[in-house]
């Protein structure tokens, strides 16, 4: 005789309820080893406390003309002029794109505005941005500064802005 397929819900409902305390009480010392489970309230008494430096950085000469570009682009396109026939605008300057946020971008790193994937991976990825150059000094020390913490068993960890994250994974 052929036998009866039945789902999991079906089968977990013709369990009585002490079997079933039994299976999830199983399961959870099967899965015991494998989670990790920590409230926040638990980890953030053993985090040492947030510690923020600023440090102002000085756009280079490209940041800056491509900046002064871009803005007064912007303010032509809002106050409605329009360019002439044979003047076009560098690539990186598009004009449905919000203005602040290519502003931003320039100041973040130049390189943001470039969709080639290939782009030279060298000194020019340092020296065309202030922020960089600024970072390429910061993080010797930083590194050093790291490898003594790590020998006194303490952590701490380095937040950059997520823009950046895929010029420095480059880097």
């Amino acid at each position: 005789s052929e036998g009866s397929e039945a789902s999991g819900e079906e089968i977990w409902e013709s369990i009585g309820e002490e079997e079933k305390l039994l299976v999830v009480d199983r399961l959870h010392k099967v899965l015991r080893p494998f989670v990790l489970r920590r409230d926040k309230n638990e980890v953030e008494a053993q985090l040492p406390k947030k510690t923020e430096q600023i440090v102002w950085c000085e756009m280079t000469s490209s940041q800056k003309r491509m900046y002064t570009e871009i803005e007064s682009r912007g303010l032509a396109h809002a106050r409605g002029s329009s360019r002439k026939e044979d003047e076009s605008p560098p690539e990186y300057i598009s004009v449905g794109q919000n203005l602040q946020m290519q502003l931003r971008k320039v100041c973040n790193h130049p390189y943001l505005f470039c969709h080639d994937i290939d782009l030279p991976i060298d000194e020019s990825l340092i020296r065309i941005c202030g922020k960089m150059m600024a970072l390429d000094g910061i993080l010797p020390k930083l590194r050093m500064y790291l490898a003594l913490m790590r020998t006194v068993k303490s952590r701490r960890t380095l937040r950059l802005a997520r823009m950046m994250m895929g010029s420095l994974a480059r880097f």
